[in-house]
């Protein structure tokens, strides 16, 4: 991107007017892709704070709201371990007194949410000192190239975790008190 924005202003035909606009589109585009991500976090949130609420509170190992906390940066890779667990094992507990099974009800898929989360977060804060010259162009690529994987393999982890939740959910308020 770079480059490209380089070669633009090296270009006789471009003026600075011209660079501004390009700029300023970019940033139209960053920011509009941030909003989106920040909605469909929220979304995620939302689902997962409406599935703690429907637990039985003698069941619930932590109050429904505290799922917020999750938006707190760098918090939240801890709390992250507190609330995924917490949140599978409340519904399963009040699943399972009132006579229906829904197994760990995604206790397991959270907690590989969490873990993917983490070693994402590390790898790409270990990376993010490196300024590549040519050689190490190579292993700054393939650094990219994993935290992209392990992203990916987090957002389909969480899918299937409020996928799983929201079936436990389901079937306790199907069950009635």
């Amino acid at each position: 991107m770079f480059d490209l924005l380089a070669a633009a202003s090296s270009a006789p035909d471009v003026s600075n007017e011209m660079m501004g606009e390009m700029v300023g589109g970019l940033l139209i585009v960053a920011c509009g892709f941030l909003l989106v991500f920040a909605i469909v976090g929220l979304v995620f949130l939302w689902l997962i704070y409406s599935a703690a609420r429907v637990a039985d509170p003698s069941h619930q190992s932590m109050s429904p709201g505290l799922v917020w906390l999750l938006l707190i940066p760098l918090f939240n890779l801890f709390w992250m371990f507190k609330v995924f667990p917490s949140v599978a094992d409340s519904l399963s507990a009040t699943a399972r007194d009132r006579g229906h099974d829904v197994g760990d009800a995604g206790r397991g898929i959270g907690m590989s949410y969490c873990i993917v989360v983490l070693i994402s977060t590390v790898v790409s804060f270990f990376s993010g000192g490196m300024n590549p010259g040519p050689e190490e162009m190579m292993a700054f690529n393939a650094v990219d190239g994993i935290t992209s994987v392990l992203s990916f393999v987090a957002l389909i982890l969480l899918i299937v975790y409020v996928v799983k939740i929201q079936g436990a959910k389901k079937i306790i308020l199907a069950s009635g008190n």
